[in-house]
């Protein structure tokens, strides 16, 4: 029998790893929280949902566990796909739900040629098409405690594996899942020299954006139906504002998640903040002031420094900020950088953010 997700966390190591973790001989976590890896080959996810108190724990190469390196793989989220790129794998995802959000022109090409199979909507799969497809190891993700459609995969006697990446704090802890995916493919020392690279090339940009000693005010989120999502002081959004030399004005949120606040709110305490950075909800500067004039009394609107993640939107509405982007946080910093600190890097173009013009 399938055992996943159990009802006690871990006696010895506790619900997370400590920095440094040694996952084997040549791999070793240096941000990530969320997964571990024992000598024995027991995969650990220390948080399958956000609040879970109980860890899924799946052996690996026995009997009642996965056999690595697994060989066809069906993803649930954009954001695990470009893991699976960097590491040239592709070739094993077989299966996708809602294949027309997908960014990446490669996996595109292999859907249109029929290699990989539309499942559905994630939270409704598509279970005959699913069983049809014979994978190794379904990757899942869940933001809430409501596994039934994952238990019911499993009692069909198909591997679910959690992706608990979206719930790491950082943007290099949240990178640094290629390892878990390369120990699953086979790949775990193009994992390490993959993301020693791009960890390489964060530090090297962290470096550019600290030799500035002025740190320009930031607010974050946008405005949807009336309330303003304001992302948490403890958030990836967060860190990467910090990292990238900023004042992030609703750091002191002590949360991972976004807070729901008044236009008031965000009127007070942010109207004379230098940029606003995520504006997903508008396309313009125009916009924006149509939705409510008040817009017009903030100084990020008045100097046109309003940053939205949308450069990169597929004519289906697929988000690449939210594929390569997760796997590539170097380059989103380099974005934050040239928005905050537009003379330390004169001729970069931004890959992600688009500036919000009228």
């Amino acid at each position: 029998m399938r055992v996943t997700i159990l009802l006690f966390c871990l006696l010895v190591s506790g619900c997370s790893p400590k920095k440094g973790t040694l996952l084997n001989q040549n791999t070793e976590l240096l941000h990530a929280k969320k997964f571990g890896i024992s000598p024995e080959k027991t995969l650990t996810v220390y948080e399958p949902f956000q609040g879970s108190k109980s860890p899924q724990i799946i052996s690996l190469n026995n009997p009642d566990g996965i056999s690595i390196p697994v060989k066809r793989v069906v993803c649930t989220s954009t954001s695990q796909l470009h893991f699976l790129e960097l590491l040239d794998e592709t070739d094993k995802l077989v299966g996708f739900p809602t294949l027309n959000f997908i960014s990446s022109e490669l996996i595109q090409d292999k859907t249109e040629k029929g290699s990989i199979v539309d499942l559905g909507k994630d939270a409704a799969l598509n279970i005959e098409q699913l069983i049809k497809l014979k994978p190794d190891i379904v990757v899942a993700y869940s933001i809430s405690n409501d596994l039934r459609q994952w238990e019911r995969i499993e009692r069909l006697g198909i591997q679910v594996v959690f992706d608990a990446s979206y719930l790491e704090p950082t943007p290099l802890a949240q990178a640094e899942w290629i390892k878990f995916f390369g120990f699953l493919l086979g790949k775990e020392k193009a994992a390490d020299s993959v993301f020693n690279k791009i960890e390489k090339s964060y530090q090297e940009v962290l470096e550019m954006a600290n030799r500035k000693g002025s740190r320009p005010t930031v607010i974050g989120g946008s405005l949807y139906n009336g309330t303003w999502f304001m992302p948490g002081g403890n958030s990836w959004v967060a860190s990467y504002i910090r990292d990238a030399g900023g004042n992030y004005l609703w750091s002191h949120l002590d949360q991972m998640g976004s807070s729901a606040l008044t236009f008031e709110t965000v009127y007070e305490h942010g109207r004379n903040a230098d940029i606003w950075i995520g504006a997903t909800a508008y396309g313009s500067i125009s916009s924006i002031l149509q939705s409510d004039e008040r817009f017009g009394f903030f100084q990020s609107v008045i100097d046109s420094n309003v940053f939205s993640p949308t450069k990169r939107i597929t004519k289906n509405g697929g988000n690449d900020y939210y594929e390569s982007g997760v796997a590539r946080p170097d380059l989103v910093l380099k974005d934050l950088v040239k928005m905050l600190h537009p003379e330390v890097i004169p001729d970069y173009e931004l890959v992600y953010f688009k500036n919000l013009k009228y």
